[in-house]
């Protein structure tokens, strides 16, 4: 499966942000899925991660039935 620069991924935090969906204080070295395009910086336990889990799999499933 190709890999884009703005594609979102999983990063490790380096100062505490704010998560975008739910409004918690996320702490420095926690792990959380980032949208490049929009800055965007999610818990791993928000909606937006388990969107995010999921559109993999199905792009892994679509890759997979490519001939």
């Amino acid at each position: 499966m190709p890999r884009y620069k703005n594609d979102p991924r999983i990063i490790t935090l380096r100062l505490p942000e704010i998560c975008s969906e739910t409004g918690r204080q996320m702490k420095a070295n926690e792990q959380v899925l980032y949208y490049p395009l929009t800055g965007g910086m999610y818990g791993l336990d928000s909606k937006a991660y388990c969107r995010y889990l999921s559109d993999l799999q199905d792009m892994f499933f679509e890759d997979t039935l490519s001939f």
